[in-house]
C-alpha cells in the first residue's frame, strides 16, 4: 500500500478547499516526503485525517481521545473561520485489490444540521464509484492495513517508545500474530473447541473415558491459572504506572529545588580538590623555570657568545699544549733541518698572533650549561611558559565555579528526604519489574503445558474416534474437527518454526544497522511459543529492558516494527510524526542516518524546526522525493501549505 495524496477542507487548521498534499513522487531510490511546521502548526491534524479516512471511527487517534464521542471529535475539527459548518477529507492510495494494484480513493463528508452531523462516506476505484468498497470497507481495509497495526505505521515518535514499556509483549505478539496470520488461525481453533465441547459424541468420551476428564480438568486449571496471572500482571502493571508517575513528580520537585546542585556536591568538592592540587603543581613548574634558566633567554645572544669564546679559547689552549710538545720533542733531536724548524716557528706565530686575549676560567659543567642554554628553542619555552599560564587561569576560573557552587544555599535536609524518595520509588519499579517479568516466564510455561494438554486430548479423541464408525454424523463432525484442530495445531507451529526464528534474526539486524555502535544488546530472540521477546548480551546474558536508556528503548522499539514489516513482506507506508522528540544528540544522528532512508518504500515525516534540520536534514538529503513547510497566518487564522519549502 501507498499513499498518493490528502486533501482536506474546513478541517482542522486548514481553511478553504485547496489544502492538498501530493506524495506519489516516492521510488525506491528517493522514498522520503519531508513536511516541516512548528509545534501547534497542523502536522498531527494531517495524521489524524489520513487515519480517520482508512479507519473512521475505529481510529486508534479518536479511540484514545476519550471521553469525546465520534461526532465531538469530528466537531472539533471543524474550521469555521469562514462560518463554515462542513469538513471533508479525501485519501487516494495505491492497493493490491482483487488481484491488481488499484487506486482507491476514500471520501468522507460532514455536516452539522439541527438532528446533529451528516456523515457521508463513498470509496471509488480507479476513478469510478464502487458501491463494494463503500459498503465493505471496514472489511476491505482489514485486508489492505488492519486498524490494529495502524499505530505502528502511522505512528507518532514520542508514543514510539510505548511499545518497551509494561505490556509490550502483547502489544508485539498481537502485531506479530496478525501480520503472520496466525490471529486467524487462533480464532478457528476456538471455534473448533467449541464445536467440540458442544458435541454429543464428545459428551459421551469425557462421560466414559477417565484419563478425558482427568486432562480436561488439567487443562481447565491451566487456563485458570493463566487467567490469574495475567489479572496479577494488569495489576502489577498499573502499580508501575502509578509509581513511574510518582517518580516523574518527585524527580521535578526535586530538580525545582536545586537537586542537581545537591546531588552533585560531593563530586564538585572533589573535583574542587583536585584541580587545587594541579593548581599547587602548575604554580610550582612556573616558579621553578622562573627561578631557573628561563630568563637568561631573554639574553641568548651573549651566552651563544660566550660560549663561543670559551669554546675558541678551549681550541687554542690545546693548540698551545700541542706546541709545547712538539718543542719539547725537538729539542732532543740534533741537527733539525731548517725547513722544519722554520715551519715549526711559523705555527707557533700564528697561534699565539690568533690568541684570544680574554682569558675565562670555566669548569666543565658551566660548559655543559652554555651549551644546554644555547641549543634550547626559546619560542617553544615560551610557549610552554604561555601554556601553563593558561591552565592555571583554566583552574582558577574553574576553582571560582565551583566555590560558588558550593556556597550554594541548599536544604540538605529536605533534598535528603527527596532523594530517599526517589531511590524507593525507584526500589518499588525494579522489585514491580522483577515479578513482572518473573510471572511472564511462569505464563510462557502455563500456555506450553496448556498447548501440550490440547495435542494429548486431540490424539485421544482421533484414536477413539478412529476406532469405531464413523457413519454417526455426530462422530463424523468430531472427527473432522479434531483432525482440522490437529493440522491447525501442526500448521501454526511450522509458521512459528519458520517465521519466528527469522524474526529473531532480521530485528536483531535492524538495531544493531540503527544503533551504529555496540550497545547492551547483542541478540533479541522471540519464544516460538509465547512470541515473548528477550534480549541477551555478547555474553548471552539476558538484558532487562529497565536497563536500557530512553534512547535506546525508542530505537529498539524501531527496530522490532522495521522487523516485523519486513519478515512479513508486506509494504505499508511508514508515516511517522515527531520522529526525534525524545532521542538525544547521538541517537538522533543514528536515527536520521541509519534508518530514516531505508524504513520503508515511502517515508512520510512530520518534522518541527528542532528535528530533522541543518546537519540531519543533509544526512537524508539525496533520499527526500519532495518537502513541504505548513506555516501559519496569524492574521487569517488559518495553515497553509507552501510545496517546495521546508523551513
Amino acid at each position: 500500500m501507498k499513499i498518493n495524496s490528502i486533501k482536506m477542507s474546513n478541517f482542522g487548521l486548514y481553511a478553504g478547499e485547496d489544502n492538498f498534499l501530493d506524495f506519489t513522487a516516492t521510488s525506491l531510490d528517493k522514498p522520503i516526503i519531508l513536511v516541516g511546521g512548528a509545534n501547534g502548526r497542523g502536522k498531527t491534524t494531517i495524521l489524524e485525517a489520513i487515519l480517520l479516512c482508512l479507519y473512521g471511527n475505529r481510529s486508534y487517534a479518536f479511540l484514545e481521545s476519550t471521553p469525546l464521542t465520534y461526532p465531538q471529535y469530528i466537531e472539533k475539527f471543524i474550521n469555521r473561520t469562514n462560518r463554515n459548518k462542513t469538513t471533508s477529507l479525501e485519501l487516494s492510495i495505491s492497493a493490491f485489490f482483487e488481484g491488481e494494484n488499484s487506486s482507491i480513493t476514500i471520501k468522507r463528508d460532514w455536516e452539522e444540521k439541527e438532528k446533529g452531523l451528516q456523515d457521508t462516506f463513498t470509496v471509488f476505484r480507479n476513478g469510478e464509484f464502487d458501491r463494494f468498497l463503500t459498503d465493505d470497507w471496514d472489511n476491505q481495509i482489514e485486508h489492505i492495513m488492519p486498524v490494529s497495526l495502524s499505530k505502528f505505521f502511522l505512528f507518532d515518535g514520542e508514543r514510539v517508545a510505548e511499545l518497551m514499556q509494561d505490556d509490550s509483549d502483547s502489544k508485539i505478539a498481537n502485531s506479530i500474530k496478525i501480520l503472520f496470520g496466525l490471529d486467524a488461525i487462533e480464532q478457528l481453533d476456538l471455534d473448533l473447541k467449541t464445536i467440540t465441547t458442544k458435541n454429543k459424541t464428545y459428551k459421551e468420551m469425557e462421560k466414559n473415558d477417565a484419563e478425558l476428564r482427568q486432562l480436561h480438568q488439567e487443562k481447565d486449571d491451566t487456563d485458570e491459572k493463566i487467567k490469574v496471572i495475567a489479572l496479577r500482571q494488569s495489576a502489577i502493571q498499573q502499580d508501575l504506572i502509578e509509581q513511574k508517575k510518582k517518580l516523574v513528580e518527585v524527580e521535578e520537585k526535586f530538580s525545582k529545588k536545586k537537586g542537581n546542585l545537591f546531588a552533585n556536591r560531593n563530586k564538585v568538592s572533589s573535583i574542587k580538590n583536585e584541580t587545587e592540587k594541579e593548581q599547587k603543581e602548575i604554580e610550582s613548574q612556573i616558579y621553578e623555570r622562573v627561578a631557573g634558566f628561563l630568563p637568561l633567554m631573554l639574553v641568548k645572544n651573549l651566552i651563544q657568545q660566550s660560549l663561543h669564546s670559551v669554546e675558541l679559547q678551549e681550541r687554542q689552549r690545546q693548540e698551545s699544549q700541542e706546541i709545547l710538545g712538539i718543542e719539547r720533542f725537538l729539542q732532543q733531536l740534533d741537527n733539525i733541518p731548517q725547513n722544519i724548524a722554520d715551519a715549526f716557528e711559523n705555527k707557533r706565530r700564528r697561534i699565539e698572533e690568533n690568541m684570544n686575549i680574554d682569558n675565562f676560567h670555566v669548569s666543565a659543567l658551566v660548559l655543559e650549561q652554555l651549551r644546554f642554554l644555547s641549543s634550547c628553542n626559546e619560542a617553544v619555552e615560551m610557549q610552554a611558559m604561555t601554556d601553563m599560564f593558561t591552565r592555571r587561569n583554566v583552574g582558577a576560573n574553574s576553582l571560582g565555579v565551583d566555590s560558588l557552587y558550593l556556597e550554594t544555599e541548599i536544604d540538605s535536609k529536605g533534598m535528603q528526604s527527596l532523594v530517599d524518595k526517589i531511590v524507593s520509588i525507584n526500589k518499588m519499579i525494579a522489585r514491580l519489574e522483577s515479578d513482572d517479568e518473573k510471572l511472564s516466564a511462569e505464563m510462557s510455561d502455563l500456555r506450553r503445558k496448556s498447548d501440550g494438554i490440547d495435542r494429548q486430548l486431540n490424539d485421544i479423541m482421533l484414536k477413539y474416534i478412529d476406532s469405531g464408525e464413523t457413519k454417526d454424523s455426530a462422530k463424523r463432525l468430531l472427527s473432522y474437527s479434531v483432525k482440522i484442530k490437529k493440522v491447525l495445531s501442526e500448521y501454526k507451529r511450522s509458521v512459528k518454526e519458520l517465521k519466528i526464528s527469522t524474526l529473531s534474526q532480521i530485528v536483531t539486524e535492524k538495531f544493531k544497522a540503527i544503533i551504529g555502535k555496540k550497545s547492551l544488546v547483542n541478540e533479541i530472540i522471540f519464544d516460538k511459543e509465547t512470541l515473548v521477546m528477550s534480549l541477551y548480551n555478547s555474553a548471552k546474558q539476558e538484558v532487562f529492558r529497565r536497563q536500557l536508556s530512553a534512547g535506546e528503548k525508542q530505537l529498539l522499539s524501531t527496530a522490532i516494527i522495521w522487523g516485523i514489516i519486513e519478515c512479513s513482506g508486506q509494504s505499508f507506508p511508514m508515516t511517522i510524526d515527531t520522529p526525534l522528540a525524545r532521542l538525544d544528540h547521538a541517537h538522533r544522528n543514528l536515527f536520521t542516518k541509519n534508518y530514516l532512508p531505508k524504513a520503508g518504500q515511502q517515508v512520510i515525516i512530520f518534522s518541527t524546526d528542532a528535528e530533522v534540520v541543518d546537519s540531519l536534514e543533509e544526512k537524508i538529503e539525496r533520499y527526500v522525493a519532495k518537502k513541504y513547510l505548513l506555516e501559519y497566518s496569524e492574521e487569517e487564522k488559518y495553515t497553509k501549505i507552501i510545496e517546495g519549502r521546508y523551513f
